[in-house]
């Protein structure tokens, strides 16, 4: 399940006001973790470990250019 589809799931269903607020609370978490993990990523595992796999790819990618990608494979997944 989605962030987004999880968010809709959350507000049509019939919870307490209580549980629906640990609900987003922990789904807001869990897309503040996915974003630090992107972060992370972007900019110290990706610059020295991908050139080393394959030379083609861009050594330095901006963290919007990693979102973007993360975005993609979610939604092919």
């Amino acid at each position: 399940m989605g962030i987004i589809e999880g968010f809709g799931n959350v507000s049509a269903s019939k919870l307490s006001d209580e549980e629906k607020n640990r609900l987003y609370n922990m789904m807001l978490y869990v897309l503040a973790m996915k974003l630090l993990f992107i972060y992370v990523v972007a900019y110290y595992i990706w610059p020295r470990v991908m050139p080393g796999l394959f030379p083609g790819v861009n050594a330095n990618p901006t963290f919007l250019q990693l979102l973007g990608f993360c975005i993609m494979v979610s939604l092919l997944l």
